[in-house]
Order: structure tokens, then sequence, then C-alpha cells
């Protein structure tokens, strides 16, 4: 007879039993396959097709245990029969104390579980009854699983394409018949719904806006004595990064988390915006102009800071302000000659000249050109022919012995690094007169700096276009211009020395 899990009784007829019959055919002996075990379980939201609506699933089915209906699985991967924690403090089994206690791992992806409780099940399952001694676990597929032990010492016979087992319990033969997948699916999606119910105060359907009441005990985050709370300067965005920013904010100050800071804050208005473009303020390059000879390092650090702001409008500003930046490192004495005052007043000069910069437009493509010489490296963005930024920089330390291919890598990475925000969100061009340039995602070998720089060159979107020199005069010229650097910086000491 075949016992459902609604506890139905289907007679075997002719052809069952001679299929049970099959099971005494002598058989070859297959030797167990060596090597790792590889367990995997499936989800079980997946619906099989119907005419192998077991193929792929294990033996779940529904049992009886102090009159509660309880969830079943026959496993023979498992080398214990379990009982889950839930079923037992539940129904108030009483527990015994395991003999040998052990720790289980491959039930919960919590750890190691120390098993050191058993307790003796007695369920049943429609007129099969019976009782099986179960290692307490925490569990959570299902309430009861029988295991190699109960399967051994019952003498199953497993059927592999109906997904039965069948066995002789108290003189009569036995067969259980296994739930369809769609029925387990239902049975876990109920016993998912029971947990989230249980704990429905705990789960609201929308959180409260604003911070949760006063509590009598109040958490609190010990600072280290005389530590100040992180206060980073501003820092540019590209326009996604700044919408979502913008977003958070909101939600943020909506739901009462945040609230606008009250402080005091100036702004300095050292740029111009109008309808042509970005330019220089015009008051305060009258006070650079206005400058008065140079006397002491604070004065000198005063001015250069200034100055230096209006960097991006002025080509090679690193070359020509050089004889003041080497002023006001460190451990630098004050000394004024005919290079500082040269640095001091083509500075005035320049800025008098600034050239009008374009706004950026983000829907527009950015084009890059860069270049590198012996003592510097140069770039400048455009938008449709158009001027957005200039950079340069004097070469030094390492970077003066680079060979010209990492120098050309170089003075990109550089170039990145300093327009990021404006490059991140779309594809922009790349004009470099280092053809080899184009050719570095197709390199086999790549020593460790040349990887970190392809690493970061790759998190752009980008197109490198080959331009011959003569067509780069721009970038050309800022990386070049550091020649003057070299003869303003030239120490005179019997004869002359670079």
């Amino acid at each position: 007879m075949v016992i459902r899990a609604d506890g139905e009784i289907e007679t075997e007829d002719e052809e069952e039993n001679d299929h049970e019959s099959n099971f005494k055919v002598e058989e070859d002996l297959e030797q167990p396959v060596e090597g790792e075990l590889l367990v995997v379980k499936r989800s079980l939201s997946l619906q099989s097709v119907e005419d192998k609506q077991q193929r792929e699933n294990i033996f779940h089915s529904r049992c009886q245990v102090q009159g509660k209906v309880c969830s079943i699985i026959i496993n023979r991967g498992s080398c214990t029969n379990v009982a889950s924690t839930l079923m037992v403090e539940k129904l108030g089994l009483s527990t015994t104390k395991h003999s040998n206690p052990y720790k289980l791992q491959w039930l919960n992806d919590g750890g190691e579980l120390k098993v050191t409780k058993q307790v003796l099940v007695s369920f049943s399952i429609g007129k099969y009854s019976d009782e099986v001694l179960c290692d307490v676990v925490p569990m959570h597929a299902g309430h009861l699983l029988l295991g190699r032990p109960w399967q051994f010492d019952r003498r199953v016979m497993h059927d592999g394409y109906t997904n039965r087992y069948s066995f002789k319990h108290l003189g009569k033969n036995v067969t259980l018949a296994p739930l369809t997948p769609k029925q387990v699916y239902e049975d876990q999606r109920k016993l998912k719904l029971s947990v989230e119910q249980e704990f429905e105060d705990i789960f609201p359907d929308e959180i409260p806006s604003g911070l949760s009441p006063i509590r009598g005990i109040e958490h609190q985050i010990d600072l280290v004595p005389g530590a100040a709370l992180p206060n980073r300067p501003a820092y540019r965005s590209n326009p996604e990064e700044t919408k979502e920013l913008q977003k958070q904010i909101t939600e943020l100050l909506d739901k009462g988390y945040i609230r606008e800071s009250l402080s005091p804050c100036t702004v300095p208005v050292l740029l111009v915006v109008s309808a042509n473009g970005l330019e220089v303020d015009q008051e305060k390059v009258q006070a650079i102009q206005e400058w008065p000879r140079l006397t002491n390092i604070s004065q000198v650090r005063s001015f250069h800071g200034l100055a230096s702001f209006y960097r991006r409008f002025v080509p090679n500003f690193s070359t020509i302000a050089a004889p003041l930046t080497s002023m006001i490192k460190k451990n630098s004495a004050f000394h004024w000659s005919k290079d500082q005052e040269r640095s001091f007043n083509l500075i005035k000069e320049c800025l008098v000249k600034a050239p009008l910069l374009s706004l950026p437009d983000f829907t527009k493509t950015f084009e890059i050109e860069c270049d590198a010489s012996s003592v510097g490296i140069g770039a400048v963005l455009t938008q449709d022919g158009r001027t957005v930024a200039y950079f340069s920089e004097k070469s030094s330390g390492t970077s003066l012995n680079y060979p010209v291919y990492d120098k050309e890598m170089y003075a990109l990475i550089r170039s990145l690094e300093t327009w990021q925000h404006y490059l991140r969100p779309k594809e922009f061009v790349i004009h470099s007169d280092h053809e080899a340039l184009k050719f570095i995602k197709g390199q086999h070998k790549l020593n460790k700096r040349h990887a970190k720089w392809v690493e970061y060159l790759e998190s752009f979107p980008y197109v490198i276009k080959y331009k011959k020199g003569k067509e780069n005069v721009v970038a050309d010229a800022l990386s070049r211009r550091y020649t003057l650097l070299t003869t303003l910086d030239t120490n005179r000491l019997g004869k002359s020395r670079v």
C-alpha cells in the first residue's frame, strides 16, 4: 500500500509489485567515487516540468507530531536524524543530554553549531507511525529530517524516478510519497509568512519619519579625548554623484535624521560666471596687480595662495610661479632675486590677459589633449574647440627618469585625476601625440606601475585618438614651457650648473 501525505491509502497493482521485486535482482557492485563531495541546495521557488517534477527535488512531506502538522524531509546525504529547535520548543518535547556531543556546520550559514541535546520524536504519516531519536539543531529547511540512521534501521529502498521510499514496517509494506514541488513551495511560503506574522510588531509597513523617542538608556559613542569630528573640505563631484547626493540629503531632511547647519558660513567669490563663460573677478585681479613687492615669506605665501586660485586660467602657471613656489617650501629661506621678480610681475601680467574659459556642458563630449616633455607634463580640457581648463605640472623625483612611454602615460593619468569630476559620467576622447597609448589595452604583460595606471584608466569610459605633435600645439607647449623653469632655477657656483 502507498500512504500519501494526506493520509489516503493507495493499493499497489501487479506492475508496481513487479517493480518492487526488481530490487532483489543481483546487480553489479559499483564502488564509490573518490574525492570531495559537492552538495547543492536548489531554490524552491522554481517550478519543475510536470512529467519530471521530482527530478531536481529531495523528499518533502508532512507528518503529525503531538497532533500538530510538521514538515518532514528525508535526505540520504545527512549522517544524522535532526529535529529543529523551533519544533522542540513549540511542542515542549523533552530533551536528553547528547551522549557524544559534536559540532555541525553544514545546516546553517552561521558558523559551527555545537550539538549537545537529543530528543525522541514520535510522528505519523497517514497510518504509518514511528519514533526516531534526533539531534536538536536550529534548522530552517523543515521541522524533522530523517537521515542515514533512520534509513539504515528501516532498510529503506528509494525509487529515484518517483522519489518514493519503500520499506517494511510491522510486517507491512509501506511506501511514502513526496509532496509536489508546488506543495513544497507553498509550505515554505507559509512558514516564512508565519515568522513575519509572529514578529509583525517589529516589521511596520512604513518606517515613521523622525528619530525614535528618547529611551531610558541612550547609546553614546565615546570619542578619544581631544579628538575632533571629521571636517573635510568641499570636494568636486560629477552631475550623477551630485544628483544622488541631493536625493539622499533630501530624504534624510524629510525624515528628520539631519538638519541644516545654523553655523555662519562665508563663501569667497573669486570667479565671475557670465553668459559667455567663466572669467576671473576683476576686483581680486586688481588686488593682485596692486600688490607691493614681497619682503618676507608670509607675504609670499599670501600672494602665491591667491594667485594659485586662478591657475586654471593661466597656461604654464606652475612654470611661471616656480621661483615663488620654491620659497614657500619647508625650511626655505626668503631671498629675492631677478627670477622671483620676473615671476612676480609675469603672474600679474598673465592675470590681466586671462582667457575666457567655457563653462562645461555635460551633454557634450569632453576632449583631453595631453603631452609630456623631459621637464614637465601638460594638458588642456576642451569642448567643441573651446577651452574648459588648463593643467600643467613640473616633473620631479622618479618621474624625471621615466621613459617616453611612461611620461606620456603619467601625463594622461594626472589629467584624469585632476578632471575626473568632469569625465566620469559619459564617454570622452583622449588626444595624444604618442601613438603607442592606443594599444595600452592590448598589452599582455604589465609591470607594477603600468598595471596600477591601467586599472585606474579602465575606470573611465574613454576613447584614445592619435594626434600628431605639430597638431597638439597647446598640450605640447604646456609641457615644454618647463624648459623656462630649468633656466630660472639655475644655480651659479663658479660655473653654470643645472
